[in-house]
């Protein structure tokens, strides 16, 4: 319909004729929330620019960093990302300069991943942009209505992974 796009100016008179009026309120409201999720998406994909990185790899950065400094398995490091270990293991083979493929002394058929020095790096010129743009958010909303939001969309996709329509 009007996905990333402006509505028009009326969106119930412009539905009347697709849509009972849940559906039209319910419609808007999910592109409204597409719209702003598109724009928070830009703008870290802005920020993370400035460093040379994409929003993947400075997703995977911070989970390397702060959920798991001592490594992860390919496989733990793609579910951490929402993500599957082919479109994972594309990412880290782009940015060889990033992270460190190993293999785990134990079982060599697991590779285990980890920051590189460079990843290192990178991730702490980008971070400190990063906190201070969603600071600049949460100041634009005030925390109430910031916490709101953010539980609410944690919310949210905890019901879109459940499966409901």
């Amino acid at each position: 319909m009007f996905i990333f796009g402006p509505l028009p100016d009326d969106p119930m008179e412009a539905l009347a004729g697709e849509l009972d009026a849940e559906a039209i309120g319910a419609q808007v409201g999910l592109y409204t929330l597409a719209r702003a999720g598109y724009a928070v998406l830009s703008s870290i994909e802005q920020i993370a620019a400035r460093h040379d990185l994409t929003p993947t790899q400075f997703r995977l950065l911070m989970v390397l960093r702060f959920v798991h400094p001592d490594g992860v398995s390919m496989s733990r490091a793609a579910d951490a990302l929402d993500i599957k270990p082919p479109s994972l293991t594309e990412i880290v083979r782009s940015a060889p300069d990033l992270f460190v493929r190993s293999t785990n002394g134990a079982d060599h058929r697991r590779v285990m991943l980890s920051a590189s020095p460079e990843g290192h790096r990178r991730l702490g010129g980008a971070l400190p942009q990063m906190a201070a743009h969603a600071v600049s958010l949460e100041n634009a909303l005030g925390a109430d209505a910031w916490n709101t939001l953010v539980g609410e969309a944690d919310r949210l996709f905890e019901v879109i992974q459940e499966g409901s329509p």
